[in-house]
């Protein structure tokens, strides 16, 4: 395990990801970092779920070259940048920012949350893609410090915004670090202070969405 201060790593572009879980939205994060340099570990309990996520990284690298988005030669670096692997212990033992997004469940949440506590180190920076959920909730008491929400939008490898939800016991510093990650990786943040349900983009799309689905010119 590394004994580097997470800020001395944040500034030598040494940070390991590690994304946890490859449903709907974990290749696409995974891409994003791969893309930006980073190496990436992608974390799934099936064989399965990790052979399909593979192949949607593969076919999204092809299409992104298409359309002229990545360089025919950037797709293999990035390719190799993402390891899968059905260990946690594999993905996170060395992880300095998780990127938790398993299923929207708080009993899932809580148990692999509860399994990063024992694996990761210390300097661990504990992220949750939730869309609803308060995680500050699920995460054992001694790393809320260190967490914090970041709700990403599909496809995650296109949609630039990301929401970042402050805990009641969330580091400045967390903030700024994770903060400082996203643009790094070409994402543009929206802070929140404290959570709400429903962040703010799902609360306007609601909103915009009540007249028609109420029939009128509200």
């Amino acid at each position: 395990s590394k004994e580097i201060p997470f800020k001395e790593t944040l500034l030598m572009d040494e940070i390991d990801i590690a994304v946890i879980g490859a449903g709907t939205l974990g290749p696409g994060m995974a891409l994003v970092f791969g893309q930006y340099g980073y190496g990436v570990r992608l974390f799934s309990r099936r064989q399965e779920t990790l052979e399909k996520a593979r192949s949607i990284m593969r076919t999204s690298l092809v299409t992104l070259s298409e359309f002229g988005i990545l360089k025919q030669e950037e797709i293999e670096p990035i390719w190799g940048r993402v390891v899968s692997t059905n260990s946690l212990k594999e993905a996170a033992s060395d992880a300095d920012v998780i990127c938790e997004t398993v299923a929207e469940s708080r009993e899932v949440k809580r148990e692999i949350f509860d399994q990063l506590d024992k694996i990761c180190p210390p300097r661990t920076i504990f992220t949750s893609n939730t869309s609803s959920l308060n995680i500050f909730d699920l995460v054992p008491s001694p790393r809320l410090p260190n967490t914090l929400i970041v709700h990403w939008f599909a496809p995650p490898h296109i949609v630039p915004v990301v929401e970042v939800v402050r805990g009641p016991n969330t580091t400045e510093e967390t903030i700024h670090l994770t903060i400082d990650l996203l643009k790094k990786v070409g994402r543009t943040a929206v802070r929140m202070e404290k959570f709400v349900p429903g962040f703010v983009i799902n609360r306007l799309y609601r909103a915009a969405r009540r007249p028609a689905l109420e029939g009128g010119d509200h």
